[in-house]
């Protein structure tokens, strides 16, 4: 699990973790322009499928360049590569899923598998944004994988990067699993935000990330809501929740827990969005955590929610999970309906 991390930000920073970002897709990345590198004298092998380096067993790792490989694939995740690629192969002798990393890869990676029909299984631009593994480096978190069945792993790059490359691969043995039930009752508030689908728009909580506007007053102590992903416009989205509550005393206690990783955010909203992070924690999958947040009677606070990725890491069915929280400390309030930015502030005048 990532650790948690306390930073102050700005919102649609691009460069930044999405641990770090409060959008509801991935940072957007810069137009690079890379010139063609010579082909090495030593080439590693695995210049297309017909010639993959073929992977013996897991876990596996190796070291290579891209380096003077022409560009034989393609895909978008969301990103396309004109860059040079190179190939491995494997053949599955269990059925489950892989972790496919490339932390350490010293250049703008993407990676991606096919199965033996050249269907896409998975595709990853955009994993890691920082100094450990490096910037705009890729991985696979959970890829699937039938027992008998050819898998091909093309190592590429973003907009002609090319590089040297670390590759690792392991089977991921899945945790127990993890399901969270809703309390229900008189006394707990449900999110009851429409299911996410494909071409969904969050006009329900999606805070800064709709428009206009829009948050979700807390009503009770206990809450219940729905987290998850989809596809909107080609690209991968998240959900982000965002709401509002008045501090009934000095301190609140705010204790989360999801079936899937998730960021719990305190953040500072004004007029114009231009929202910053206080304070943050990561929860799931069940695995609670708990925040503290000082404030003053009658402040009002905001919090959001969201999943620690912008696509389905696996072992989710389906585009949604639930999380659930209590908070104690804050001043109960009566909304029939979400309050855009114009609502909240009529309250204040």
């Amino acid at each position: 699990m990532r650790a948690s991390i306390v930073v102050l930000i700005v919102i649609l920073v691009a460069t930044i973790a999405s641990a770090q970002h409060l959008g509801n897709r991935p940072p957007v990345k810069p137009a690079i322009h890379v010139e063609r590198a010579p082909a090495p004298a030593d080439r590693q092998g695995g210049e297309n499928i017909a010639d993959a380096f073929p992977i013996p067993g897991l876990p596996f790792a190796d070291s290579g360049t891209t380096e003077g490989y022409f560009d034989d694939y393609e895909r978008s995740c969301p990103y396309w590569s004109n860059s040079p690629d190179v190939v491995y192969s494997w053949v599955s002798y269990f059925d489950g899923a892989l972790f496919v990393d490339l932390c350490g890869s010293l250049y703008d990676t993407k990676v991606f598998m096919y199965d033996s029909e050249l269907n896409v299984i998975d595709c990853n631009d955009d994993y890691y944004y920082d100094e450990e593994c490096g910037v705009y480096v890729s991985a696979l978190e959970h890829a699937p994988v039938e027992l008998g069945e050819t898998y091909y792993f093309v190592i590429d790059g973003y907009g002609g990067s090319w590089g040297e490359y670390l590759l690792y691969v392991e089977e991921i043995v899945p945790p127990p699993p993890c399901e969270l039930e809703c309390w229900g009752g008189e006394w707990v508030q449900e999110e009851n935000e429409p299911p996410l689908v494909d071409e969904y728009v969050d006009e329900w909580n999606g805070g800064c990330n709709s428009d206009p506007a829009v948050f979700q007053w807390i009503e009770c102590e206990q809450f219940c809501g729905v987290a998850g992903w989809y596809v909107y416009t080609g690209l991968n989205y998240r959900d982000t929740d965002w709401f509002k509550c008045i501090a009934g005393q000095w301190e609140i206690t705010w204790t989360v827990d999801a079936e899937s990783e998730t960021y719990c955010f305190e953040l500072v909203v004004p007029p114009d969005c231009a929202a910053t992070v206080t304070q943050s924690m990561t929860v799931g999958p069940c695995t609670p955590g708990t925040m503290i947040i000082y404030t003053e009677p009658g402040q009002m606070v905001d919090l959001w929610v969201g999943s620690a990725d912008f696509s389905n890491p696996g072992g989710v069915p389906g585009n949604e999970y639930d999380y659930i929280w209590e908070i104690v400390g804050v001043e109960v309030v009566s909304a029939t309906e979400q309050q855009t930015w114009s609502g909240v502030k009529s309250l204040f005048r």
